[in-house]
């Protein structure tokens, strides 16, 4: 991928930490419905 071609303006490095705490907060949903909608039988930690 080349700076730039996609039109981002932020360096590669801020980018790359926007992506990673989108990444984290999808996960913490995730496991949010995992909790709440998973069937009963399903073993939790």
């Amino acid at each position: 991928m080349l700076p730039g071609r996609k039109g981002l303006t932020q360096p590669p490095h801020v980018a790359s930490f926007a992506t990673l705490m989108m990444w984290q907060a999808l996960q913490r949903q995730l496991v949010i419905f995992e909790r709440w909608f998973s069937p009963a039988w399903v073993p939790s930690d």
